[in-house]
């Protein structure tokens, strides 16, 4: 199952996507900018921070992987439950992960979760 690509469909629809037990990722519109001094205009964009505090499954996530991938909200909850632990333990073992189209993940020396 691949919950970052489940989680990045999400983002461009809604704005905070919350992965249980994990945390949940906010999004927010970034107006258009324009520099005269380098005459440069950089167009509008959605900006992403994540927020390790809110872990409360809302049911956005578990629903969507259900239809998507045509499960029972019970399979597609427990495959996030094994997506976190799988996240926890990679960020563990090797430092970091990527999530594909999403972000970078990390601790820091007080083990908080760094995006």
């Amino acid at each position: 199952m691949q919950i970052a690509v489940y989680i990045s469909d999400l983002l461009y629809r809604h704005e905070c996507v919350v992965v249980p037990d994990f945390g949940a990722f906010i999004s927010r519109r970034v107006p258009a900018q324009h520099f005269a001094s380098s005459h440069t205009i950089y167009p509008p964009k959605k900006g992403l921070s994540f927020n390790a505090q809110i872990k409360q499954n809302d049911g956005l996530l578990a629903n969507y992987i259900a239809s998507a991938a045509k499960l029972s909200y019970e399979e597609s909850v427990q495959g996030i439950r094994d997506y976190v632990r799988f996240l926890d333990q990679e960020i563990e073992d090797s430092g970091s992960i990527t999530l594909h189209k999403v972000g970078r993940f990390s601790r820091n020396e007080e083990k908080s979760l760094q995006f």
